[in-house]
C-alpha cells in the first residue's frame, strides 16, 4: 500500500508563491526516514488537474524505485565527519545549482522555470558560505556533482517541455529529500570537528524544506509516495 508523503493541496503555484516565507512553507513538507523507498508511480491526474497534473507513464521516471539516500552517502550523525558533510553538500550545491540553469532555460511551465531561478540563486549563495567555512578549516570542497547526479542532469538534458518539467520536479523532490537528511545530520551532530559547520546547517535547513515544498506543490498530482 502506497501512502503519500505530502498530501498537496495545491496544484498550481504562482510566481509571487515562490518567495513565501520558508518557515511558512517548510511546515507541509515531509522527510522520510533514512532507507525509506520512495517511488514515482505513473498515476492518473485528478479531474481539473493543470498541465503539470498530466500523468507522466511514458516518463522515465514512472514507476522508478529510489532508496533515499542513494545519491549521497549520509553517515550517522554521530559518525558524520566534516569531510564527509563538506564533500557532500558541496557536491549537491552544485547539481542544483546546474539543474536550476536547465529549468530556467527547458521549463515549459512559467512557475517551475522562475523555481529554477531561485534554486540557482540560494544555492550559489549556500555554496559561497559553505565553501568559506570549508576553507578555513583547510577543507577543498568537490567541484561537480556526483556520478549519479551527473547522470541525472544528463538525462534532462535530452528532455523538453512537460516531460522535462516531471522529471526535474521529481528529481528535485528526491534530491532535497537527501540533502535535508544530511544537514539535519550536520546540524545534530556533536564531533568535534564539525563544529565550524553545525550552525550553518541548521540555518541552510529552512530554505532547503522551502525548496522541497515548492517542488512537491508544483508536481502536482502523483507527488512520490513511501512504499509500506
Amino acid at each position: 500500500m502506497r501512502t503519500p508523503l505530502l498530501a498537496v493541496g495545491l496544484l498550481t503555484v504562482s510566481a509571487a508563491a515562490l518567495v513565501a516565507p520558508p518557515a511558512v512553507l517548510a511546515q507541509t513538507s515531509t522527510v522520510p526516514a533514512p532507507g525509506t523507498t520512495v517511488i514515482i508511480p505513473p498515476v492518473e491526474p485528478p479531474p481539473g488537474a493543470p498541465a503539470l497534473g498530466l500523468p507522466h507513464n511514458d516518463s522515465a521516471a514512472a514507476g522508478k524505485v529510489t532508496t533515499l539516500g542513494e545519491g549521497m552517502n549520509i553517515p550517522a550523525a554521530a559518525a558524520i565527519t566534516a569531510n564527509d558533510f563538506v564533500q557532500q553538500a558541496a557536491a549537491g550545491g552544485l547539481f542544483e545549482v546546474e539543474a536550476g540553469r536547465l529549468a530556467e532555460n527547458r521549463a515549459q511551465n512559467a512557475d517551475v522555470r522562475a523555481f529554477g531561478q531561485q534554486l540557482q540563486h540560494d544555492h550559489i549563495t549556500v555554496n559561497r558560505e559553505l565553501t568559506a567555512l570549508a576553507q578555513a578549516q583547510g577543507i577543498s570542497p568537490a567541484v561537480m556533482p556526483t556520478a549519479l547526479r551527473q547522470q541525472e542532469l544528463q538525462s534532462l538534458r535530452s528532455l523538453e517541455g512537460n516531460r522535462f518539467d516531471r522529471e526535474f520536479l521529481a528529481g528535485q523532490i528526491r534530491a532535497h529529500q537527501e540533502t535535508i537528511q544530511l544537514f539535519e545530520t550536520a546540524a545534530a551532530s556533536s564531533a568535534p570537528d564539525m563544529a565550524p559547520f553545525t550552525a550553518f546547517a541548521a540555518q541552510t535547513l529552512p530554505p532547503l524544506r522551502h525548496h522541497l515544498a515548492m517542488a512537491q506543490s508544483l508536481y502536482g498530482s502523483g507527488p512520490p509516495t513511501a512504499a509500506r
